[in-house]
């Protein structure tokens, strides 16, 4: 008997036992497993679905009417050359298949691995990739997509660029959006004054301008004459870059393209910064564009450049009790609050930077409808656009005269309006027999886009220093998104909605990990010393690089002095960023000493925890079962 409750309470042990093991291996292989299922497939919880495709990304996926293949080239030496290249490869491999799992029949993904001297790697070339040399030098590397159809139209994306993260989906769908209509609109673009496609002016060398890239890998672009008496029908939409005086029949070829249902985008200004660098002063501008524009309910005042403190950018100044940071009010970066969010081609954008802006006044005429993109704050201001030309950037501020205004910098002006003119100016020359009739009023609703700035489109203003003439569309990394403005307006008004809504993804969330929650925590006691710091640390660094832009441009004289004064801000600097640093140090220090006592309770103590209360309430079953086994047994005895 007391043989067979060995044996029992024996079995019981090892059942118990084998539960526990059984209950610990599932605990490791389901967190193994869930990692492995999900580390490609994540649900997006994000409040403003950053992880999910746009609905204009969807809507171009649905008009996909030819199977389409997407060919990734990618290197898989990558991940050892490049960590940080191969993560955000999987990022670009992520995104791709999120554009495939909502189209599987139609969108077919394949990864190739171009090893070097292999015939992936010459076919890579072949179809026009870029490729970049490995950590040693020695071998060509990729990563890069070809797009193709059955049709046989062909796209690529030449190169993915991490600094490019933001515009991911905007270059994958606006590439796929291509493919779904390979007939090209033409654009037509007029620039009398500023070398956008220019290879060489006078002595110095200019390269294509990088919004020009940028509508170049979407449209076809046609040059127009500022002579031509009639633009050509085929014209999708005419961009008309800082015009400073229109010949008679060019003014009388636009006003009729504009009534035939014309699209034009006027870039116009009383001062090109751009325009005094090149010809080191601006030309007079006594544009006659405003006899056009009247009959549009608009105008540009090209007498005076407005300002806005709110808005501007700093510089250095020197004054006798040191450097100070200046204000440059007429040089402007408008952020959300001043561009209208309800427009298709300028929601979303976040930092607009403009330089010596004009000013449009509009009026309400019958049949047009007009809408305000940007605008200053209520504090605007303005200078005399002839200070800006003969004063210095000190007399010009000391000029300024803050007359609390809002400004409209841009804006759309869309319908059907009469002729500025009666009739054909060429009429009884015999020309006008072979131009299209005269119209005195619109037959079909025509679009004028206006901005009161052509500084807009320069490089500088809006994308990286390391442009050349060898950069791609698809490695311009961008810190004003000036350029993405300019491609959505070129859709919106060729048409191409679904295209135009197209643009950057802020990609940081809002949300935290744990971690990052604890850094914060543990951050707070040191958080008004770090923003000092930081601030500080900022202020110098802004006055360094002033300072050293100005040496360049030999705006000011190098001497010991100024030469002792840049050498002690770095110091300073540099003490500000060990500074900084310590204090981080010291915070993160303490978050991975926490983080770690939260992983080792989740790894430890709580599946402990779990299996002692398991074998606890075992236990308290099998004493309770035991107890009722013996009251039985008793209980047959006396009876």
């Amino acid at each position: 008997m007391i043989n067979a409750s060995r044996r029992i309470t024996l079995k019981k042990n090892y059942t118990l036992t084998i539960f526990v093991i059984i209950l610990f291996l599932s605990f490791v292989f389901v967190n193994i497993g869930s990692g492995l299922l999900t580390s490609r497939h994540k649900a997006d919880f994000t409040s403003n679905a950053q992880y999910t495709l746009s609905s204009a990304s969807r809507q171009i996926i649905s008009e996909i009417s030819s199977p389409l293949y997407i060919r990734l080239y990618l290197s898989s030496t990558i991940s050892r050359d490049y960590p940080a290249l191969y993560q955000y490869s999987q990022t670009v491999l992520r995104r791709l298949e999120s554009y495939r799992n909502q189209n599987p029949e139609m969108i077919k993904i394949e990864i190739r691995d171009p090893e070097p001297y292999s015939k992936t790697a010459k076919e890579a070339e072949n179809q026009g990739l870029k490729s970049f040399l490995s950590a040693d030098g020695q071998n060509e590397l990729y990563f890069g997509a070809v797009l193709g159809n059955d049709n046989g139209d062909i796209r690529l994306i030449e190169q993915f660029s991490p600094g490019r993260n933001n515009y991911l989906e905007n270059d994958i769908s606006r590439t796929i959006a291509s493919l779904n209509n390979p007939l090209r609109s033409k654009i037509g673009i007029l620039s009398e004054n500023l070398p956008i496609s220019q290879k060489t002016y006078g002595s110095k060398e200019h390269y294509e301008w990088a919004f020009l890239r940028l509508l170049r890998n979407q449209y076809d672009i046609a040059e127009i004459s500022p002579n031509t008496v009639e633009i050509p029908y085929d014209i999708e939409t005419l961009l008309l870059i800082n015009p400073t005086h229109f010949h008679p029949l060019f003014a009388y070829a636009l006003d009729q393209y504009l009534l035939r249902g014309g699209r034009v985008i006027l870039f116009a200004d009383p001062y090109s910064e751009i325009a005094a660098e090149l010809y080191s002063a601006t030309p007079n501008n006594n544009s006659n564009i405003n006899k056009i524009l009247k009959s549009w309910g608009a105008s540009i005042d090209f007498n005076k450049v407005i300002g806005d403190r709110n808005l501007g950018e700093n510089i250095i100044n020197i004054t006798d009790n040191g450097e100070q940071l200046q204000n440059r009010p007429e040089r402007i970066t408008l952020n959300t609050s001043l561009i209208n969010q309800d427009s298709s081609f300028t929601k979303n954008l976040t930092a607009i930077r403009l330089h010596s802006s004009g000013s449009i006044e509009l009026q309400k005429i019958d049949n047009i409808k007009i809408t305000t993109l940007f605008k200053t704050t209520k504090n605007g201001g303005s200078f005399n656009n002839e200070d800006l030309k003969f004063l210095n950037h000190q007399e010009v501020l000391e000029q300024y005269s803050e007359d609390k205004q809002q400004y409209t910098l841009a804006a759309l002006v869309e319908g059907r309006t009469d002729s500025s003119y009666l009739h054909n100016p060429l009429d009884g020359t015999g020309f006008e027999k072979e131009m299209l009739p005269f119209l005195p009023t619109s037959i079909k609703e025509g679009k004028l886009l206006i901005i009161a700035d052509s500084d807009i489109l320069d490089d500088s203003l809006w994308v990286n220093e390391e442009v050349s003439g060898t950069t791609g569309v698809f490695e311009l990394i961008s810190y004003a998104q000036n350029g993405e403005f300019i491609l959505r307006a070129v859709d919106y008004m060729t048409g191409a909605g679904e295209v135009s809504a197209l643009g950057s993804r802020q990609l940081h969330s809002k949300t935290h990990n744990i971690s990052q929650t604890i850094y914060r925590h543990k951050l707070q006691p040191y958080l008004s010393e770090y923003r000092q710091t930081k601030q500080l640390l900022t202020e110098k660094e802004q006055l360094v690089k002033i300072w050293n832009e100005a040496v360049q441009k030999n705006e000011t004289n190098v001497n010991m002095s100024i030469i002792k004064q840049l050498e002690q801000n770095r110091k300073e600097i540099e003490e500000l960023r060990e500074k900084l640093k310590k204090i981080e140090y010291m915070v993160r220090k303490e978050t991975a000493r926490e983080t770690d006592i939260i992983i080792w309770t989740n790894m430890v103590v709580i599946p402990s925890i779990l299996l002692f209360a398991i074998w606890l309430l075992c236990f308290i079953c099998a004493k309770r079962r035991n107890r009722k086994v013996r009251e039985i047994v008793h209980e047959y005895k006396i009876s």
